[in-house]
């Protein structure tokens, strides 16, 4: 048994190997790396693509329902009724119905909104890239 490990017979051939081999694996590596970031790049350009067309399908539709909207608004309001002037001008929803529809005309008035909309759908995504070999 030896003292130390540099005694060992097999210590010099695997330093030996070692310097051999390290530059073919850091070669490797290095080309695995820029193949990964190739990749990356190449997925980034793609997921902006499909954002891109998918942020204008949302301008289309967002333009077609506010047009929808205003269009029934239009048709199913009384020009006669002035809103506040009836007998009940309270805060309080007198029905579950009218509270349903208060808490409906939030949220959409919500979603309209593009700040609290993106907070809302927004997510971080990680890097999910695998390698070839993966």
């Amino acid at each position: 048994v030896h003292e130390r490990v540099e005694d060992y017979s097999c210590y010099q051939a695997n330093i030996e190997a070692f310097g051999r081999l390290k530059i073919s694996v850091a070669g490797t590596l290095a080309v695995r790396n820029e193949a990964l970031k190739k990749k990356e790049r190449r997925l980034k350009q793609e997921f902006k693509n499909l954002y891109e067309q998918w942020t204008e399908k949302n301008v289309a539709l967002d333009r077609v329902r506010d047009h929808e909207r205003k269009a029934s608004e239009k048709y199913s309001s009384n020009p006669y009724h002035v809103p506040g002037t009836g007998s009940w001008t309270s805060d309080a929803a007198r029905s579950e119905a009218e509270l349903l529809e208060i808490i409906q005309s939030l949220e959409s008035a919500e979603m309209r909104n593009p700040e609290l909309r993106a907070k809302k759908t927004t997510a971080t995504i990680p890097p999910m890239i695998l390698d070839v070999r993966e």
